[in-house]
């Protein structure tokens, strides 16, 4: 993709990297497309009397509370990072998971804070709109990660003691470019 090509020129992924600012980055991501989900539910559900979530102090606090436990459960499901190597169907079982968990801390806090005022409709559909929004940007993320180290940037270096029968394995290491696993 040619959109890229300057980020890769200039190697900004690196200096994001080199400044740890590229967690920053993809939280920041995480939380706008958390954000945005939380969005669309509410408006699914709510559109008549209030167009946005921020203007329902019980959706208001609700998202509030529910921001640090986002983080923790993407931490506690390892998604905070983007994988060097994975399956799109690992990732997708790794967000089902992180869909099942917010679930489950949603209603803790429902019932711990008593918002019955929140609807159950408004907890299916952030399940379900999440799992869709936050895979896809996941694999979008995962997509320019392989392209940028496809590109030659990024690269691990790593030392492997084999024997014959490990060749296969070696040639197969060495044709995936998008691994960025130089020898």
């Amino acid at each position: 993709m040619k959109i890229f090509e300057p980020l890769f020129r200039r190697e900004f992924i690196n200096l994001l990297k080199r400044k740890d600012l590229l967690n920053f980055v993809l939280g920041a991501i995480d939380l706008f497309s958390l954000m945005v989900i939380f969005q669309i539910s509410f408006y699914f559900l709510h559109s008549r009397e209030h167009p946005v979530f921020l203007l329902d102090i019980h959706y208001l606090l609700l998202f509030i509370y529910m921001v640090p436990s986002w983080i923790l459960v993407l931490h506690i499901c390892n998604l905070a990072q983007i994988p060097r190597t994975s399956r799109y169907s690992r990732l997708f079982f790794e967000y089902l998971q992180f869909t099942v968990l917010n679930v489950v801390v949603f209603y803790i806090y429902y019932y711990v804070f008593k918002l019955d005022i929140i609807s159950h409709g408004f907890v299916v559909l952030f399940a379900l709109n999440g799992m869709l929004i936050l895979y896809s940007v996941r694999i979008m993320e995962y997509k320019v990660f392989k392209m940028y180290r496809a590109s030659g940037y990024n690269y691990v270096n790593l030392i492997l003691i084999a024997d014959g029968s490990s060749e296969l394995f070696i040639n197969d290491l060495l044709t995936k470019k998008e691994w960025a696993i130089g020898f």
